[in-house]
């Protein structure tokens, strides 16, 4: 599938297969993401995953046709940012905790799923910031947090 307009790059979308663990979580079998095509069957990652695990926005992957769709092969090169799933408690409150991500440098997506956020942080964001932040509010049972793909600032 290819989307393109004026004022953005032709993006692709490629699918990832996902694995489910013994609870059949995630919800699909399958992940499309956004990219934009680099050259030579590689596309950089252009949304925030919500269920893929070690991929970030920014990621550089290689994909090949298969029928009709493109699907992940490998990962080429990282971009130096952070994944993170959060699960908000009362869904309620979920726009107040995608504000705070952002005071604090991060940009979110929100999913089909209630209280579901995708987190993206940046290279250059102070990761310890982020993790007391989520770390409180999941010692108050407001949240809970998986890091799903680590950037560099992640393993300082």
């Amino acid at each position: 599938m290819l989307e393109s307009n004026s004022t953005t790059q032709a993006r692709v979308k490629i699918a990832f297969p996902l694995k489910k663990d013994a609870d059949d979580y995630p919800p699909a079998n399958w992940e499309h993401l956004w990219a934009v095509p680099v050259g030579n069957d590689v596309y950089e990652i252009d949304n925030i995953p919500f269920f893929v695990k070690s991929v970030a926005i920014g990621d550089q992957v290689r994909a090949e046709q298969v029928d009709n769709d493109l699907v992940f092969r490998e990962l080429v090169e990282t971009s130096g940012h952070t994944t993170l799933r959060v699960l908000v408690s009362n869904p309620d409150n979920t726009q107040n905790f995608r504000d705070e991500l952002h005071k604090l440098g991060c940009e979110s997506e929100l999913s089909h799923i209630d209280g579901l956020i995708a987190v993206d942080v940046p290279p250059g964001i102070h990761y310890p910031d982020i993790r007391d932040f989520l770390d409180r509010e999941e010692a108050a049972h407001r949240l809970g947090y998986e890091e799903a793909a680590l950037g560099q600032a992640a393993r300082l």
